[in-house]
Order: C-alpha cells, then sequence, then structure tokens
C-alpha cells in the first residue's frame, strides 16, 4: 500500500517526522508531495530518512495535473492541513486530514471524507483519535556547567506567559545571571526579533535569541539544551484546542520539559518534566529546581517515554488504514 503526505506550504511541516514514523509498516510505502523551499523542515526530515527505501520524496509547487499524479500513484492520501485538500479535492473515500485546532473539526467534517485525525491528546474530549507526532531525532550532549533552557515561538501573546517571563528575566539579572550560584541562559527561538525591553538581557547573555532559523539548527538547540520551558499561560488554548508543537519536538531530541502541572497531566508527561502550579513565583521556583535538579533520571525517563509512544504510534489505527496492525 502507498500512502501520499500532502502538504505544498510551509506551516506543520514539523508534523512529517511523527506521520512517518508512525505511518511506515511493512506493508507500507510513503510518497512526500511538498514544497522543496517553503519549510526547511522537509530537508531536515529527508536526511533523517534518507536510507529508508520505502519513502520518496517529491517536490512541487504546482497543483496543476498533481490531484491525478497523486491518485495514480498513491491508495490512501493524507492532508497535513486542509488547505491543499480544498484544491485538489482527491477521492474523500481514501483521504483523511489532520486536524491542528479544535475549530478544524466541524469544518473538516462537511468535507465528508473517511476521517481526521488529532495531533495532541487535548482533542480526547472532542472525540476525536489523536497520537503524538515523536520521531527519534539525531541526540545532542547537553550543557554541564550553566543551565541552558531554550522557548520556541516566543511573541505569542495569547499562549505565551511573557509577563511573568519578564519578571524572571529581571530577578535573575539582579542577581548576575544566576540561579542558586548557577549560570542561567536562555536559547530564545522566534520567527521575529524580540521586543526591545528584551534587548538588554541580550547584551548581559542570560538572553541568546535565534530569528527564523533552520529546521537542523532549531533541532539542535532544543537538543543541547537541558530543559525546554513551554511557557504556557494558565489555561491557554495549548490546554484546551491545541498541540503545543515544542512538546514533541523535545521529546523526539531527548529533551526534557518544565510546563504547568495540568498540561503536564493531560500529555501524561510528568516523570519528564519539572512541573509548577501557577501561584508564588512559580517561573522562578521551578528554574531554582532545574539548576539544582540532577537531570540522568529524567533523560533516562524520557528516552524510555519517547520509545514507548513511538511503539504505540506504530498500531495507531489511522482512518482507511487497511491492516492497521504491524
Amino acid at each position: 500500500m502507498i500512502v501520499a503526505l500532502i502538504q505544498l506550504g510551509k506551516f506543520h511541516t514539523e508534523i512529517i517526522g511523527g506521520l512517518i514514523n508512525a505511518l511506515l509498516r511493512p506493508h507500507i510505502s510513503i510518497i512526500l508531495y511538498s514544497s522543496k523551499y517553503s519549510s526547511s523542515f522537509v530537508p531536515y526530515y529527508k536526511k533523517i530518512f534518507n536510507n529508508n527505501n520505502n519513502i520518496r520524496w517529491k517536490y512541487t509547487n504546482k497543483y496543476k495535473n498533481l490531484k491525478e499524479k497523486i491518485e495514480k500513484d498513491c491508495d490512501l492520501y493524507v492532508f497535513m492541513t486542509g488547505h491543499e485538500y480544498e484544491i485538489l479535492q482527491t477521492n474523500p473515500y481514501k483521504t483523511f486530514l489532520i486536524t491542528h485546532i479544535t475549530d478544524d473539526i466541524n469544518y473538516y467534517n462537511s468535507f465528508d471524507t473517511c476521517g481526521q485525525i488529532a495531533l495532541s491528546p487535548v482533542f480526547k474530549k472532542e472525540k476525536i483519535r489523536y497520537f503524538l507526532n515523536i520521531f527519534e531525532a539525531p541526540q545532542y550532549i547537553k550543557t554541564t556547567k550553566q543551565l541552558e533552557i531554550c522557548i520556541v515561538g516566543f511573541t505569542n501573546p495569547y499562549n505565551k506567559d511573557l509577563d511573568n517571563f519578564f519578571l524572571l528575566l529581571k530577578y535573575i539579572s539582579q542577581n548576575n545571571n544566576k540561579v542558586k550560584n548557577r549560570k542561567i541562559l536562555f536559547n530564545i527561538i522566534n520567527y521575529y526579533k524580540l521586543p526591545k525591553k528584551f534587548h538588554n538581557y541580550e547584551k548581559s547573555g542570560l538572553i541568546k535569541s535565534y530569528t527564523d532559523i533552520t529546521a537542523s539548527r532549531t533541532m539542535k538547540i532544543i537538543g543541547k539544551s537541558d530543559y525546554v520551558l513551554v511557557l504556557a499561560r494558565e489555561n491557554s488554548s495549548y490546554h484546551t484546542k491545541q498541540l503545543s508543537g515544542i512538546i514533541p519536538l523535545a521529546i523526539s531530541v531527548n529533551t526534557p520539559l518544565i510546563c504547568d502541572k495540568k498540561l503536564a497531566k493531560i500529555y501524561s508527561m510528568s516523570r519528564i518534566s519539572i512541573t509548577y502550579n501557577f501561584k508564588d513565583n512559580y517561573l522562578l521556583k521551578a528554574i531554582q529546581t532545574a539548576s539544582q535538579k540532577d537531570k540522568s533520571k529524567l533523560l533516562i525517563n524520557i528516552k524510555k517515554f519517547r520509545q514507548k509512544i513511538m511503539k504505540k504510534n506504530k498500531t495507531f489505527r489511522f482512518p482507511c488504514l487497511k491492516n492497521n496492525k504491524l
């Protein structure tokens, strides 16, 4: 059976690795239809899976005759967003869609395809089947002396707790960029340059920012950091209606997380995270814990967690996929 993965745009290409790992089974091959230059995650994943003969990569940014080619070459069509399906309109009985936010659900249902799946357990209450898009990424050696904490997607004011993070930076700066006598560095990866109020912290060495960098470099920074700080606001959309994309990427590259207890519970990841409740200088207390924590057990736990999820994904029942089991 040949499965088409289709994403010609630049958004949500970070899910390619998890989809490939979950779909690749003894009776299945994959053809990925994508635009070569729209997202650096495409060449990143091609390099990772380059030695697998059951995956083919077809680059195109044109829709003309693409539907005919896909339906001729493939048996099942998986659209990573609904946009391409609206244009191509492949056979709905051989098509399923990836749901990214709960708002997609009713909209995608109107297409009458054979199904849709989600990428986060926040969809459980919506009764949409979900899986966590984990893959086995290249591993990196963590820092040893200073504590490096990574934050990705920093400037979303609706989901990120920026006010409390700014107070945290102010406190740490007043203590010579140290917490519990340990030097701290925040690696911040973002599409845009940081607001001016953070520039002094960049100059002092408390923050190192990376603007619109490649997927390969992004994963390296995440992998070399000691922790990933999710930095979600209380009751953000990450808790209720969508995936926090950094969570599966951090797990894939074997980096523990710092997050609130509710989010950790949703993802069943309390054993691979430093967690906190939203009260009483919670970010500072979490960073203090991280600065003194022996990460060895966390690293063992996150490796086990990753392998468990990947194994579970191999038996995930995708819509329309014949002989789902191995």
